[in-house]
């Protein structure tokens, strides 16, 4: 960085992440992420990225080394630790499992590659709105999936079918 472009610089902080693109195995990365966002209150979340207009992603190979641009329509799913997609105070996507109105569903994804992903799918909805089907119709192109102590973000645009577990 030459003098004075700091000052122009977005300060970020880094995320790992395994993410998995059609065709590929699953690779481990880094996420930079913005410590605000105009989506809501609090630092930028691996959704928020995710989800953002654009065609490519950034992501830094794990060992901190080369940065790559990955197309992300190529990608089925993005893992990070939850606690990095819903930090305390945050007031981002998360849903809180014990909030009054909360819808959990345990789900089979199937991608259009023949791969599968198990995963618990939350979401508030309206009364009368609150099917499976209504969430998935109405949520951001990559939608949370939790599995225990790590969120998968995933591609909706990816996913062949759904089942119920």
């Amino acid at each position: 960085m030459t003098r004075g472009e700091e000052d122009f610089a977005v300060p970020k902080h880094a995320v790992a992440a395994r993410l998995r693109v059609v065709g590929r195995e699953p690779a481990e990365v880094l996420l930079h992420l913005s410590e605000g966002t105009p989506r809501h209150g609090g630092r930028e979340l691996p959704s928020d990225l995710l989800n953002e207009d654009g065609t490519f992603l950034p992501v830094q190979d794990a060992t901190g080394g080369e940065i790559h641009l990955v197309r992300r329509r190529s990608l089925l799913w993005v893992s990070v630790a939850a606690d990095d997609e819903e930090g305390p105070g945050d007031g981002g996507p998360a849903v809180d499992a014990e909030a009054p109105g909360v819808t959990s569903e345990r789900v089979r994804l199937r991608f259009e590659d023949g791969s599968e992903i198990v995963g618990l799918l939350r979401w508030v909805l309206p009364a009368g709105r609150r099917r499976l089907q209504d969430y998935l119709e109405q949520a951001d192109t990559f939608f949370p999936l939790y599995e225990g102590e790590r969120v998968k973000l995933v591609n909706r645009e990816r996913v062949a079918s759904v089942e119920l577990e």
